[in-house]
């Protein structure tokens, strides 16, 4: 299984139960065939309805096996995409982990272009989105590009039917028992727009042996009308079009009929259509474990999900490859993973009361705990805790007052927030209104004084 970090727990249990099932071994985990997993657990995790971490066993499944502890760690260490581009590398494993510094960030930085033009132009580099409506929208404006150029732009709708009616249909308006979420129709839209030209990408998995999967893109070369017609004569004509997959080759897709509960409890419904969508852009979720050569990425105010900045960054080959839309530091900034569970068990120490990536700490050498962006050695007594961490935000300081001096305030005020926010929210969080929060707040006012560029008293 690939890309595990996006599997849920819940979805191990019932692959486990049904490989049991299938191979007639209700008594060996996942029926008694060797499983291997692959992916990178601080990549994007399951969405929030689909169920817990893949590691993290939910309570209301205790006391059963922990099909996760089942596994045995090996960690592969070469980067082989990035291959070559070493700033770029040591980018993307200190944006892995939340340590980002001012040199990364002003590296990062240069990378943002307002208007990108020639190889990054609208209807060109592929853009990364976070959310499906920043995709729609640039490829609806890619669309009127085209249009306005003079392309012939063909609108497809989608054949709906009831097969198997539970209730009865004589005065229903079908369009209201349809779900208007793709991902409930098994992939296949209600409409789509396209010309010869258009760059798409396939919801549905047709022949696996010629790399004809979900999430393969090309772009359309010919469109093949029903009943030999050289053009669409009537709105219901759903045609096949041959595209260009690159190095897959020229393939033909027909439409495809796909079966789905139809809402309220109607029965089933059948869509045939075009197992096809517009991709000039795409979203994080759908580009992880895809390579580009070049692309365009959002990484602003609208991230939202663990692990989402890096899985976008990392799609690339180089830094060359990358074109910045918009950057919002504090983001980059902010934990790829949710904290550890951590209890000071009393006043002298700190104990880890559960550990989400048990395995992966144990291949570590290093014997910490990591809270809010900052790794804290369990080792460590209290006051040194809070003598670690000013330390580290007197570096910052440092560097920031160096800054001051060579970049814009903007430029300071986005280094402010990538240096500071993640400690400040671990001093909140777990020292609340002690002195050794009291210390960070004091090194926090030096670090303002220097955005405002006012003495210190």
């Amino acid at each position: 299984m690939d890309e595990i970090s996006m599997v849920s727990y819940q979805m191990l249990c019932m692959i486990d139960a049904r490989l049991r099932q299938l191979k007639n071994h209700e008594d060996e985990f996942f029926g008694g065939i060797n499983v291997l997993l692959f992916g990178d657990l601080l990549q994007l995790p399951p969405i929030k309805r689909s169920g817990a971490p893949v590691f993290k066993q939910p309570d209301h499944l205790q006391p059963a096996t922990h099909l996760w502890r089942l596994f045995t760690l090996c960690e592969l260490t070469e980067n082989m995409r990035q291959q070559g581009d070493h700033t770029f590398i040591e980018i993307l494993n200190a944006l892995r982990i939340g340590e980002l510094t001012a040199n990364h960030f002003s590296i990062l930085m240069q990378r943002v272009i307002q208007n990108p033009s020639d190889e990054f132009a609208t209807d060109k580099a592929l853009r990364v989105y976070t959310t499906n409506q920043q995709v729609n929208n640039h490829n609806a404006a890619v669309l009127n590009l085209f249009r306005n150029k003079g392309s012939r732009i063909y609108t497809i709708k989608a054949q709906d039917q009831l097969i198997d009616a539970t209730r009865n249909t004589d005065t229903l308006n079908l369009a209201n028992i349809i779900p208007t979420d793709i991902n409930k129709t098994g992939g296949l839209p209600s409409v789509l727009e396209i010309f010869v030209g258009a760059k798409v990408m396939l919801r549905s998995n047709i022949d696996v042996t010629k790399g004809l999967v979900n999430g393969a893109t090309g772009h359309i070369t010919e469109i093949v009308w029903p009943q030999f017609r050289r053009t669409q004569m009537y709105e219901t004509d759903v045609p096949s079009v041959w595209i260009d997959f690159g190095r897959d080759g020229i393939q033909v897709i027909h439409p495809k009929a796909i079966q789905f509960p139809a809402k309220f409890n109607y029965g089933t419904a059948e869509r045939r259509m075009l197992p096809l969508i517009l991709s000039w852009a795409s979203t994080v979720h759908k580009m992880q474990g895809s390579t580009v050569d070049l692309a365009v990425m959002y990484l602003g105010s609208k991230l939202f999900e663990e692990g989402q900045a890096y899985v976008a960054l990392s799609r690339v080959k180089s830094l060359e490859g990358l074109c910045i839309e918009k950057l919002d530091c504090n983001k980059l900034s902010e934990v790829d993973l949710k904290p550890h569970y951590t209890l000071f068990a009393d006043d002298t120490t700190i104990s880890s009361v559960y550990m989400d990536l048990e395995m992966v700490q144990n291949a570590s050498s290093r014997a910490c705990e990591k809270a809010e962006g900052v790794y804290l050695d369990r080792g460590l007594l209290w006051r040194a805790q809070v003598d670690e961490l000013c330390n580290k935000l007197s570096t910052n300081i440092f560097v920031l007052r160096n800054l001051r001096h060579c970049v814009s305030g903007y430029i300071l005020r986005q280094a402010y927030f990538a240096l500071f926010h993640a400690h400040m929210k671990y001093a909140l969080i777990v020292w609340g209104h002690s002195s050794g929060a009291n210390r960070v707040f004091g090194l926090q006012r030096k670090a303002g004084r220097i955005i405002l560029d006012t003495p210190y008293h």
